[in-house]
């Protein structure tokens, strides 16, 4: 079974009306030996500029419910990171499941409207896109490689080994010989991090897609909540990997 490390995102109510919200992620860790999950490393996912403190947890699953190994109670964040295991689970854990799963949750952290990850192929020398959300079979088509010198949001982002935002794409003078496709796609805005390994190997790249024009002062970073990507890659090298 594949390393079982990858982040929820969840609303977190900052007093007991729940009228006042904070949009929280944190990280999930299976430990076999003992039949527990630990969650830790929560931070906030938004731009809210809200910051709230929460210790590691442990939960563990007992006749269907999700509680804490401390108490043997359920709580509403049991029960939500609970939810995330549960679907990570019924996935079996395959390659293409935590990709997918890492894939909507940098979607639903960004509030994009689709998104993709692609993988390096040292034998084309580009980047392939294998998992995506919300794209025509048209767009996957035509950029399923793509290379660091075609000017390209994620090209950028995999020529720098740094995120790379462009606000509106169809301004971009870069992308004047995509604009049919980009058009046909109704994309505006990309986001794009680069997925270096923890030995410092260029992996790939994960990107967010808007349908519409937001500012990076809107936008979370997501950095911290992929390094369970890049450690299951880490861990689980293919061909397309350095």
């Amino acid at each position: 079974m594949f390393t079982q490390e990858y982040p929820v995102y969840f609303s977190y109510p900052l007093d007991e009306e729940r009228s006042l919200l904070i949009n929280l992620a944190a990280s999930v860790r299976w430990q076999p030996y003992s039949g527990t999950y630990i969650v830790n490393e929560f931070y906030s996912s938004d731009a809210s500029g809200l910051s709230i403190t929460l210790p590691e947890i442990r939960i563990r699953k007992r006749e269907g419910m999700w509680v804490h190994t401390d108490s043997e109670a359920e709580t509403r964040l049991s029960l939500i990171v609970g939810r995330a295991i549960d679907i990570h689970e019924e996935s079996g854990g395959s390659f293409m499941a935590v990709l997918e799963h890492y894939l909507d949750s940098t979607i639903k952290l960004h509030n994009a409207d689709c998104g993709n990850i692609q993988l390096f192929d040292p034998e084309a020398g580009m980047i392939q896109m294998l998992a995506h959300r919300g794209f025509q079979k048209s767009f996957v088509d035509y950029f399923k490689y793509v290379s660091a010198d075609d000017g390209t949001v994620c090209g950028n982002a995999m020529r720098h080994r740094d995120i790379n935002f462009v606000s509106d794409i169809m301004q971009d003078e870069a992308y004047v010989p995509h604009r049919e496709i980009i058009r046909s796609a109704g994309i505006h805005s990309v986001k794009s991090y680069p997925l270096v390994l923890p030995d410092n190997s260029f992996a790939g790249v994960i990107s967010a897609h808007w349908k519409r024009t937001v500012s990076e002062e809107q936008l979370p970073d997501a950095s911290p909540s992929l390094t369970g990507l890049t450690r299951f890659l880490q861990e689980n090298k293919t061909r397309h990997l350095i």
